[in-house]
Formats: structure tokens, sequence, C-alpha cells
């Protein structure tokens, strides 16, 4: 069974894009927080903003 992507790898992955986890958040209508709540719980639509500017789709970076 494929594991979840580690939160730092999400991150590294993020900012390599030129763009931090709370920018992405606010850009995106959600309060600074949100995006690294979603490295530690599950929350699709936040999920989803982070695939989507990473590049792939959220089941691949969180499988469980």
């Amino acid at each position: 069974m494929a594991q979840d992507w580690h939160p730092e790898i999400v991150k590294a992955e993020i900012r390599k894009r030129g763009e931090t986890l709370s920018a992405l958040a606010e850009r995106h209508g959600y309060k600074k927080g949100a995006c690294t709540k979603t490295l530690r719980r599950h929350w699709p639509a936040v999920e989803a903003i982070i695939a989507e500017f990473i590049g792939t789709k959220p089941n691949l970076i969180w499988p469980s």
C-alpha cells in the first residue's frame, strides 16, 4: 500500500514553485493555516488546491 507523502516533501514542492503554504491558502480564500492543517488532517478541498499547484492529483499525495 502506498504511503502519504511526508509533509516536508509537500512543503518543499510548494516552495520549489515559489509559493508558501500560507500564501497558497490565502490566494484561494482560506485562512493562512488551512494548507498547514491539511498536512495533518484530511481536507479534500484544500488537498485539491495543493495537488493542482504541485501538478499532480490529491490521491497520489494522500493515498490513505
